[in-house]
């Protein structure tokens, strides 16, 4: 009795993390590599910031957030926040971009300085820095900004709900 008790605690506490393993990160990573390099150069993404989305129409749908620079200017402060939407939808567990919901065909508003996108009450939100002008460097925006991300007429609108000074 106490093994059956034991494996059922054990399999509650690990249910997130079950959920959170079963994202195909490595082919996710994978595939948004390939797609970068046909729209830009100089890609940043961060495991961190691939999440589950459901949009109402598919549960085996994520949400990836990176910078590249899109002009491949490879001057400092060209990168630009980008979005793509990731499916996985044949029978072998492949994954593909989903282009009209993705950068560059649906732009978006983020800030520069993105950092993080994730789930909060079935939403999509995201975390930045933008600057105060007066006395923040190019390098180093101060505002902490937190808002939610939606997908409206083919394009990712960020809605700032809170900022916070940093200095």
């Amino acid at each position: 009795m106490k093994i059956i008790i034991f494996l059922f605690l054990a399999l509650i506490f690990n249910s997130s993390a079950f959920a959170e393993a079963d994202i195909p990160k490595k082919e996710i990573i994978e595939v948004v590599q390939a797609y970068s390099k046909t729209i830009g150069c100089l890609l940043n993404l961060e495991e961190k910031n691939i999440v589950r989305y459901n949009d109402g129409n598919n549960e085996n749908q994520y949400v990836v957030l990176f910078t590249i620079d899109p002009e491949c200017s490879g001057g400092s402060a060209m990168a630009h926040s980008a979005l793509v939407v990731v499916t996985q939808e044949d029978y072998r567990g492949r994954v593909f971009i989903k282009p009209a919901q993705s950068f560059p065909v649906a732009t978006n508003n983020l800030p520069q300085y993105s950092e993080s996108i994730f789930i909060q009450d079935d939403n999509l939100w995201y975390t930045a820095k933008e600057f105060n002008w007066e006395i923040d460097a190019l390098c180093c925006p101060s505002i902490e900004v937190k808002g939610k991300l939606t997908f409206k007429s083919g394009k990712w609108e960020a809605e700032p709900i809170s900022t916070t000074n940093t200095k």
